[in-house]
């Protein structure tokens, strides 16, 4: 869902288990973000989305669940 006064949202890429993330994304106005890399099948990724509100940003919280890509 969209946090009202957010200007941006930063989004970030785990691969591996015990990996770090990456960032693979900014999105402004819009609330769905499609990740362009090629994702391989059967690999399960995990992703963090970090609020942009006035040049503060929201902290970074574990993922819930990861997307496994079938």
């Amino acid at each position: 869902k969209k946090i009202k006064g957010t200007s941006s949202y930063l989004i970030y890429r785990k691969k591996k288990k015990n990996g770090s993330y990456k960032k693979v994304g900014k999105i402004k106005k819009k609330v769905t973000f499609e990740d362009s890399k090629k994702l391989k099948k059967g690999k399960s990724y995990s992703y963090k989305i970090v609020a942009v509100v006035k040049k503060q940003y929201s902290p970074m919280k574990a993922a819930k669940k990861a997307v496994k890509i079938k």
